[in-house]
């Protein structure tokens, strides 16, 4: 099922074709002293009559720092994400979680256009003492509203995980991003039909286990990903509804492991604590699926974010009677926010109507999600390690969020989480309850 649905969102990326129209100037000869001088201003602005395009542009604002060409075929954009984070946990029973401060991520950025027809990004991060390339991409325009992305970046399969790390309501993701690729390295057709009402993606990586980050591949499989997404009511008069949509995401593949490379995920509570993991017998050996419904309405101030994924993964443990066994884990969520201060509520964060900067109070924004996570029930009778392991997470975030100007946000969560089953002697692990907080600065 999974492979038809993906199967048919390649299909449906379909490009219309477009002319280029290209005007033809005449060129005269000057009569005047007037005409000599206006000639001359043109070519120090770059004008395109006088065939010189090369004087560069600097921009300084909002978005950072930018230079581009006089006619814009050369663009490149220098920016960054710098967030600062403590975390305290509260009742820590096993003593896991360390009270800390930390640099959770630190990203400078680069991004721009070459012959307008090509679009690049490149993100590396140094968050956590040490140094990742998060994305490093490049995006080649073939017709209008269609793309080919190629390099490392994000599959199209989590909602929550596409949303950008300075926009999400909380310090970090709920549990449903344990069940979807972080990043992966491949190329991915992108297209937007009707002015953005519908979008579709299509595409082939390396393939990576859940929640992961990988910058190669282990094998010759390959892994397929397709998304459609719409919003119906985008380019309507029903303001209340613009911002409402639905989609469905879906990933195919094989994945095989060793002993040493097993290929097989860990997953992770909001307070970045380990909650579930393989024992050393067992790794990755066949057919690996995902599927995720999802959707999100935004309107006024008020906010609302839900997702499934369903992920299943072949495994082989060295004691098994049988080749492999399959295991599907599944994880859902709800958000619910609210701009107290008035402001619109977007996938995309919130933009104050007057900063601290202006004298203004910001914007501030209340926000509360539960999730939860539930692995195979077949999972701890030879596959997961039962002294680590919890068969289910289930969380309650509850947070504030203040945006002091568009660039400027602090955010400060308080995470509760209940386990089942597993833990030593097969007894329920202790409640996991944090604060976390964050300051952000974005440019």
């Amino acid at each position: 099922m999974v492979r038809k649905f993906i199967l048919i969102a390649a299909v449906s990326i379909v490009g219309i074709g477009a002319e280029r129209l290209i005007g033809a100037q005449e060129a005269g000869t000057p009569k005047s002293l007037e005409e000599r001088v206006l000639i001359l201003e043109k070519k120090w602005e770059g004008s395109p009559e006088t065939g010189d395009e090369t004087r560069a542009v600097v921009t300084i604002g909002k978005d950072g720092f930018a230079i581009k060409a006089a006619d814009g075929s050369f663009q490149l954009r220098i920016g960054g994400t710098i967030q600062s984070d403590y975390r305290a946990y509260l009742s820590d029973v096993n003593q896991t979680g360390v009270n800390q401060f930390l640099l959770r991520r630190v990203r400078p950025i680069l991004e721009g256009t070459v012959n307008r027809i090509v679009d690049f990004r490149l993100v590396p991060d140094f968050g956590g003492g040490a140094a990742v390339i998060q994305d490093a991409y490049l995006d080649v325009k073939a017709l209008p509203g269609l793309k080919l992305r190629s390099g490392k970046f994000k599959p199209y399969v989590g909602l929550e995980q596409l949303q950008s790390d300075s926009f999400l309501a909380f310090v970090e993701r709920g549990l449903p991003s344990d069940l979807v690729p972080q990043r992966s390295v491949g190329a991915q057709l992108i297209e937007d039909l009707w002015k953005g009402a519908v979008n579709l993606a299509a595409g082939v990586f390396d393939g990576t286990t859940n929640s992961a980050n990988v910058d190669g591949d282990t094998g010759d499989e390959k892994e397929y990903v397709g998304r459609i997404w719409v919003q119906p009511f985008k380019n309507t008069f029903w303001e209340a509804l613009q911002q409402f949509g639905l989609g469905i995401s879906g990933t195919s593949g094989k994945r095989l492991g060793t002993l040493t490379t097993a290929n097989l995920p860990t997953y992770k509570t909001e307070g970045q604590e380990s909650f579930f993991g393989y024992n050393s017998t067992t790794f990755a050996n066949g057919k690996r699926s995902r599927i995720s419904p999802q959707g999100y309405w935004y309107t006024g101030p008020f906010g609302l974010l839900g997702e499934y994924v369903a992920s299943s993964q072949e495994v082989t443990n060295v004691a098994a009677t049988r080749t492999s066994t399959k295991l599907t884990d599944t994880a859902w969520q709800i958000t619910a926010s609210y701009v107290i201060t008035g402001e619109n509520a977007t996938y995309k964060g919130v933009e104050p109507r007057r900063g601290v900067d202006e004298h203004g109070p910001g914007a501030w924004e209340i926000a509360a999600r539960y999730s939860e996570l539930r692995t195979d029930p077949n999972s701890f009778s030879l596959y997961a390690d039962p002294t680590k392991s919890a068969s289910r997470a289930q969380s309650w975030t509850a947070g504030v969020n203040w945006y002091l100007t568009s660039r400027l946000k602090a955010v400060a969560n308080y995470e509760n989480v209940r386990f089942a089953q597993g833990g030593a002697g097969n007894t329920d692990r202790p409640r996991e309850q944090a604060i976390l907080s964050r300051f952000q600065v974005v440019f």
